[in-house]
């Protein structure tokens, strides 16, 4: 499903993405509001939210797939999403398990998938950790008067843990990935 959906247009992953994010939305209608108006702010969302999430997910895979093409000239076909799904699970794996390919090959192609993810991590910090606390502490200020306010204050607090332990076990899954050498790459060639 995973790698039907990376290769698909990009209106099809809109789909998928945006109607989520448009019952995300409409489910506060069902608390008593006006239900067609959660209907129609539902779809308007979704329609916003399901391009854009389009966009920024071809950016990352393509990026991504950059990472473990082991420098081949092109980053699109099928050898690189298997490429890209068998790194991911190494990853994964590493992260979880502890467990670590035995393959010198595919463990390059996970140790520069993860130490990726913890760049890009490490970038956006700066952004993403005051915007989930003042969600957060938004939410839970809120919910003095609104019982809505909760579900926001859970959430921002769920993805903040979220994110800082993804965080903390792609660190891991770098330092247990590292072939022996000089970059961490260079061992078993």
């Amino acid at each position: 499903m995973w790698a039907r959906l990376a290769g698909a247009p990009w209106w099809v992953y809109s789909l998928f993405t945006g109607v989520p994010f448009g019952v995300l939305q409409c489910a506060p209608a069902f608390g008593g509001h006006s239900w067609s108006l959660g209907v129609i702010e539902g779809a308007v969302f979704g329609l916003a939210m399901g391009p854009l999430l389009a966009l920024m997910s071809r950016r990352a895979r393509t990026a991504m797939a950059e990472q473990v093409c082991d420098g081949q000239d092109e980053v699109a076909g099928p050898h690189v999403t298997e490429q890209l799904r068998t790194a991911t699970r190494a990853v994964n794996r590493a992260m979880l398990r502890g467990e670590v390919p035995a393959e010198p090959a595919s463990r390059r192609r996970a140790y520069r998938l993860a130490e990726y993810h913890v760049t890009t991590m490490r970038r956006m910090r700066p952004f993403v950790l005051p915007i989930l606390v003042l969600i957060t502490v938004g939410g839970f200020w809120f919910a003095r008067t609104d019982q809505s306010g909760w579900w926001g204050g859970l959430t921002g607090l769920f993805v903040l843990i979220y994110n800082l332990a993804c965080e903390a076990g792609l660190r891991r899954a770098v330092r247990l990935l590292r072939l022996p050498g000089p970059d961490g790459q260079a061992g078993g060639e």
